[in-house]
Formats: structure tokens, sequence, C-alpha cells
């Protein structure tokens, strides 16, 4: 920091918290005016001693923090230090952190977990066996005796040291305040869904129905933005979990819940759907994605085609463009990953609708 700072010793000082004044240039001593890029080493381990001794420790408070938040049943915040040993020197870092962990009851186990809000490069795996919820990853190894369950928890820390050249963190210098916050958690949710259980469990199609036009809000930023199905699903899903102690499957979500939904109230407005289909163009050999948004802006080339093969097992849809298959009766080759999805058959609803007569084929 000395080095690369161009003023003097006072003035860096100065940007140290509670060291404006006299107290910066009563620490400087003799350095006040003298540039901070030209002290030695020692010289500023001996600045760094007086720094410590003259002024407190930040509050780890100050870091910040999330909250709570409503769609989680637990939550549980705390504060703490680690020490950092110096590879030059002799003064450790003592490092101020604040944890939060947020806890959902769920079927199964799964952990997220935020980096000054923002998810970490590495990963981190949560496993359930009989009693016992088993958090391991990023040099972070826990047993917690509890039920499976979703996690998120938040750290917030103005450093962390890293375990691989992919800068994933090392989550062992706060393991055991994320032992204690997951058992602690775990704990305020099980209370909070404890009234719920003991009553009459609604159904996820009630959930859904109930909580879908907030989430619909949330997942477009009250109407500004398309979003996905995917992203309402993520919006939908802490709703479900927080009163039926389960995640959704997302294929049910999909198929039934909004599929359902949609049949009986038309399209969700600016939901699109992520790409899960494949449309090859004989003669062109042009292959389309085919996702809500493509299908919006989906045009067919005039009398290039009179047919459309639907495959549903994606080798054939390979071997068919291999052997010419297309171009020898100018036909169409569509695929869709699993079931056939939404945009695909918006696809071949447009298909039918121009002037040229067509053949839908199916396989």
């Amino acid at each position: 920091m000395f080095q690369a700072f161009r003023g003097s010793v006072r003035d860096l000082i100065t940007q140290f918290d509670g060291c404006t004044g006299s107290k910066a240039e009563k620490i400087a001593g003799e350095y006040t005016k003298t540039p901070a890029a030209a002290l030695s080493f020692t010289e500023t381990e001996a600045l760094l001693a007086q720094l410590r001794g003259a002024v407190k420790n930040i509050n780890p408070e100050r870091l910040g923090k999330i909250g709570s938040l409503e769609s989680w049943s637990g939550y549980w915040k705390s504060t703490g230090t680690f020490k950092v040993r110096t590879i030059k020197g002799q003064h450790e870092a003592e490092i101020p952190f604040v944890l939060e962990t947020y806890a959902a009851s769920s079927d199964m186990p799964h952990i997220t977990v935020l980096l000054n809000k923002s998810p970490i490069t590495g990963e981190v795996n949560a496993y359930h066996d009989k009693n016992t919820l088993s958090i391991f990853g990023c040099g972070l190894y826990c047993d917690v005796k509890a039920k499976p369950a979703f996690l998120l928890s938040n750290i917030m820390t103005p450093y962390i040291p890293i375990v691989t050249d992919g800068k994933e963190p090392d989550l062992s210098v706060v393991a055991s305040k994320l032992a204690e916050g997951v058992k602690k958690t775990l704990s305020r949710a099980q209370k909070s869904l404890s009234g719920a259980v003991a009553g009459k469990k609604r159904s996820q199609k009630e959930v859904v129905g109930e909580c879908l036009q907030e989430a619909i809000a949330k997942a477009s930023g009250n109407g500004e933005y398309r979003f996905s199905l995917r992203q309402l699903y993520y919006a939908v899903r802490p709703y479900v979990i927080r009163e039926t102690g389960k995640e959704p499957d997302y294929p049910y979500f999909c198929k039934e819940l909004i599929g359902g939904y949609e049949a009986e109230h038309g399209d969700i407005p600016l939901m699109y759907r992520d790409e899960r289909g494949t449309l090859y163009h004989p003669h062109s050999g042009r292959d389309i994605s085919i996702g809500t948004i493509a299908v919006e802006n989906y045009h067919k080339p005039a009398w290039t085609f009179n047919k459309v093969l639907y495959i549903e097992k994606e080798g054939f849809f390979h071997v068919l463009k291999e052997k010419k298959i297309p171009e020898k009766y100018d036909l169409a080759l569509l695929t869709s990953k699993g079931y056939a999805s939404r945009a695909v058959k918006d696809l071949l609803d447009a298909l039918g609708e121009h002037g040229e007569e067509d053949v839908f084929l199916h396989s």
C-alpha cells in the first residue's frame, strides 16, 4: 500500500478509519512529510504496529448485511473475526466478518453460499444421511444433526483466503460459525413450520395459484422486463418450500402448474421459455434453436419445405440430416428435449397458418 501511494505518509494514514487530523501526524511521526513510497518494508511494519495500537478494530456490524427475507422460514446472523497468517513480516491480519444463514425445510438438501451478496466461484455441497446433514466444499467440512433442508449462507467480509487458482474461497475460516448458524437457523425454521404442519397441508397447485402474481411481479421487475420460465420457478420456489416443506418439481411446475394456468388464463405476459428444441431447414442446412423468443421472430422461408417431421429421439435427427433425407423430400426436421415444449407447439401452429400446403409427421 505504501509503495503504491503517491502522497505523503501522513496523507496515507488519514485514509485509515479513526486516523484523521492530529492522530495521523502523531502516528506518522518523523515520516509525516516523507513520500509513502520511499519507506522500506521494515519502516512500514513499524508504522503498522503503531496504527494497530492507536485505533480500535473495525466493528463487524459495519460491514452490512442482507437481513431477514420473507420467503425463508429460518434466519440467523452472527459476527466474528478470523486470523490470516502473513507471508512476510510479523503482523497477522485479523479480518472481521458477518455471517447470515437462511433455511427452509426440504426433502432434498441443498446449500448456496454468497460472498458479499454474490455467489462464490467454488462449489459447496450438502448431503444428508440418517440424522446428519453434511456440508462440504471450498475448504469446509462440517456435520450437523438436522433434517435435510434448503440453506443459503451470506458472508460479508473485506477479505477471505482462496484455496485454488480459480479463486474458490477458503470457508474453513468461518466453519465453526457456519455450523452454529445452520443449527440455529434450522431450529427456527422448524418452529415456524410447526403450525403449518399441524394443520391441513395445501397442495403445490394451491400455493402457486396464490403467489403466482407476486412471483411474476418479482421476476419481471413489476412488469418492466421479460423473464424466463425458470426465473419464475425460482421466484415461486421459496413460497412452496415455506408452505409445504418441499421443493417443487421443475418438470411438474412447467407442464402441470404453469401449463395448466396458461390453458385456463392465456399466456403469461412477458414470460418466455428457454430454447429446448431445434428446427432444421432443408437445402440451406440451417439449424434454428427453438424457444419462445425465437418462435416470435421466426419467418418461414417461402417454398423451401412443405413437410415437417417431429422427432422425439435426437439421434435419428442427425442420421436423417447426414443421409440428406430433408433435401430429398423437402422436409423440415423438428426435435425437442424431453416433452414437446410450448415453443415447439407454437411453432407448429405458426407453420400451419401460412398459405402453403403443409404435411406434419410425427415419429
